[in-house]
């Protein structure tokens, strides 16, 4: 199970050859490069990898799934903000080892990029034209190809297709996707707005002793979202850092 599920994350990483090509790394435009290191903390923008959260942030997904199954803790497993799908194809590809058939893994995505940049009102996300992002914007057919590539696409796995603000409160919470329970909700929206109203509508169904895992904590309209909700929810349970943008912690 331990080399099939590394092998897994290696490839949803493009970590296996050194000949993948590294377009941005820490925000800045490479002509060409493989380091390492890029893989190993997620601090890049690959041409090929099926995820760019790095093998920090995908171990810590792993832990955290296989902790849920370890302890009995109940509920399915929610990504917002998908991209390639890497984190849910490797979420339905630690499932398939361990032979859960009874769990759903939810990609929730707009499948069109960041929402237009007029229609942002929300103040601290102002300051960058996320609808500019074309590197982000990837459709929900390219995404079902993907786990298609891993023989994981199948009916454990379910698409919600649409921006949180719509999404989470009037599909999810609605139960049109049959969703009682949250084991593990990942955020990964790096808006305030749309990670604010992720917590707002979908913590809630996360029982006690699942996972909620920020990817973008370390982004500043992120992190007031975070923020923001752990005051005015009295969360006092500690953040753990997993690498120099995500964090986790479990809910008690």
């Amino acid at each position: 199970m331990d080399l099939y599920l590394d092998l897994l994350r290696e490839a949803l990483l493009d970590a296996l050859y050194d000949t993948n090509k590294i377009l941005q790394y820490n925000g800045v435009d490479l002509e060409d490069g493989f380091v390492p290191e890029m893989i190993e903390h997620g601090s890049y923008h690959p041409d090929r990898a099926h995820t760019m959260i790095g093998r920090k942030r995908m171990d810590n997904l792993r832990y955290c799934v296989e902790k849920c199954l370890e302890d009995g803790i109940e509920g399915d497993f929610i990504e917002t903000g998908a991209w390639r799908g890497g984190a849910c194809i490797f979420m339905r590809g630690i499932l398939k080892a361990h032979g859960v058939e009874d769990r759903t893994v939810l990609v929730a995505d707009s499948f069109c990029g960041m929402p237009p940049f007029s229609n942002i009102t929300n103040m601290y996300d102002k300051v960058k034209n996320y609808d500019l992002a074309l590197n982000l914007k990837v459709d929900l057919e390219t995404v079902k190809s993907n786990f298609k590539k891993y023989n994981l696409l199948d009916n454990q796995v379910k698409f919600i297709k649409g921006y949180f603000e719509d999404t989470i409160k009037e599909e999810l919470l609605k139960k049109n996707y049959g969703v009682e329970k949250l084991a593990i909700l990942r955020l990964d929206g790096d808006m305030y707005s749309s990670t604010i109203c992720v917590l707002d509508e979908a913590y809630k169904m996360v029982v006690k002793g699942g996972f909620i895992i920020v990817d973008d904590y370390g982004l500043p309209p992120c992190r007031k979202a975070v923020d923001d909700f752990r005051y005015n929810n009295n969360i006092t349970t500690p953040m753990i850092k997993i690498d120099w943008i995500g964090v986790f912690w479990r809910k008690e």
